[in-house]
């Protein structure tokens, strides 16, 4: 299981991309309500479907982290 980043990071970054709940579960072969529970943080996500949503995203572990540590020393967060 994987608690590398911010849960909030998952949502903001789908967001950003402008994708909706549905879209990403169907791409990823997932129902709505589990990237729900993996974006809450309810539900804890193997690290291989990090990597391949991220993946879907167009975006690196290492993107991610950066945005979020911009995020915390602006005061985003």
């Amino acid at each position: 299981m994987v608690e590398i980043l911010d849960r909030e990071a998952l949502r903001n970054l789908r967001l950003l991309k402008r994708y909706t709940l549905q879209e990403v579960a169907r791409h990823m072969g997932i129902s709505t309500s589990q990237l729900s529970k993996y974006e809450l943080g309810q539900t804890p996500m193997k690290e291989d479907f990090l990597f391949r949503l991220l993946s879907f995203y167009g975006d690196s572990i290492q993107q991610v982290v950066t945005r979020v540590e911009d995020d915390y020393r602006k005061g985003d967060v």
